[in-house]
């Protein structure tokens, strides 16, 4: 997983920590934790994340899946 792509991501959108935790609907502290790796996003956290930040497919694939779905 590329974490690192999804927070800059987050920061060129301009997407706080807080606003991403939000739109989740769970604590800053606990997205920091999934942002850095320490915990899992859902299935349902990378849909809303997708929706949110307007990521393509690719994005998608790169950040929560290793780049391991074909294309």
């Amino acid at each position: 997983m590329d974490r690192k792509l999804l927070r800059a991501i987050r920061l060129y959108k301009e997407y706080s920590q807080n606003e991403m935790a939000s739109i989740l609907g769970i604590s800053r502290k606990m997205y920091g934790f999934k942002e850095n790796g320490k915990k899992d996003f859902t299935i349902s956290d990378v849909v809303k994340i997708k929706n949110h930040l307007e990521l393509s497919l690719d994005d998608v694939n790169k950040i929560f899946f290793d780049d391991i779905i074909a294309k």
